[in-house]
């Protein structure tokens, strides 16, 4: 608010005294003649002495004399570009940024829509097209401000969407995409980084937004770390980072009775398991462990189906 109370009270336009030089006395006693016909003229201007008003901060009073002469002529340029001014003053009670911008934005249109001899006809003190020009920006800084204070998706939504124009957005969508991020982090769920990631594809913590989405992803569909939930996390999500850890645990949750017909089981269920040929060498040395590699191996039946599923042929083996 103080920065903006210095930039107005430094772009109010104010009558000066002008110094004369040394002349005649009735050389001067023409320019002054000249300065109160044009002073006369110019509290004549509609819209004129609510300017005035406004930098003697009678509200009321410039509020009305705006309201009565734009009741007159609609687009009275000095009146729109005082009431402008009069919303961006700060200590105004009816200091509002948003009709600032309404009502600078319709300003601006309306002189750039007019030819070069109408802008030259309208373009009378107060009004100043560069001074509007400057108005702009501090209604966008003033606002980009206003969001930061804020500090929310929404309200850097707002900033981008309805001063879209101004050179803060591009900052303003970084910070609302770190908004957003800090808050998807706080919730930390994998749906609040889903959240995240749809809404905003271009953020630049994506990529950390993807990776914690995967990994809450898999803990929450795996959380009771039971067989059929890493098999159906398999089935639902078989492109997922974490598809080799959930294989991993498909086999060792399979085989954990460390029994015979559980290996094959698993062998024959989980054909493209990575862990089946881990499965395969370990029904290997069961066999050979229990000692049931003998000369009878004809006649056991797992065996065959082992030998048959590792896609090799077992030898009888007898130890001395």
């Amino acid at each position: 608010t103080a920065g903006i109370k210095t930039v107005v009270k430094r772009e109010r336009i104010s009558f000066r005294t002008f110094a004369v030089p040394s002349m005649t006395m009735r050389a001067c006693f023409l320019i002054l003649l000249l300065h109160i016909v044009a002073f006369a003229n110019a509290q004549l201007l509609p819209g004129r002495s609510a300017w005035s008003n406004l930098g003697k901060e009678h509200w009321l009073k410039t509020e009305m004399q705006l309201k009565k002469t734009l009741k007159k002529d609609s687009l009275n340029l000095v009146a729109h570009y005082t009431r402008a001014w009069f919303f961006f003053t700060p200590n105004n009670p009816s200091f509002n940024i948003d009709s600032a911008d309404a009502e600078t934005r319709w300003t601006i249109r309306y002189f750039n829509s007019l030819t070069p001899k109408e802008k030259e006809k309208n373009a009378r003190s107060p009004f100043d097209s560069t001074g509007l020009l400057r108005l702009r920006k501090y209604i966008d800084s003033a606002a980009f401000e206003r969001a930061k204070k804020i500090n929310t998706e929404e309200a850097y939504d707002f900033f981008a969407q309805q001063f879209s124009e101004a050179e803060q957005v591009t900052r303003a969508i970084e910070l609302q995409h770190e908004t957003a991020f800090l808050t998807a982090l706080k919730e930390n769920t994998h749906q609040s980084f889903a959240r995240f990631i749809k809404r905003y594809p271009q953020a630049h913590r994506k990529d950390e937004a993807v990776a914690r989405y995967e990994k809450l992803l898999f803990e929450a569909k795996t959380k009771d770390r039971k067989l059929p939930s890493y098999v159906q996390f398999l089935a639902e999500y078989g492109q997922s980072p974490y598809r080799k850890e959930a294989e991993r645990h498909v086999f060792e949750l399979s085989t954990a009775s460390g029994r015979t017909e559980d290996f094959l089981a698993f062998i024959r269920q989980h054909p493209a398991n990575p862990f089946s040929s881990t499965a395969r060498n370990m029904l290997f040395h069961i066999y050979k462990e229990e000692k049931e590699i003998v000369a009878d191996v004809a006649q056991n039946d797992s065996l065959r189906s082992a030998a048959a599923l590792n896609g090799n042929t077992w030898w009888p083996l007898r130890r001395h």
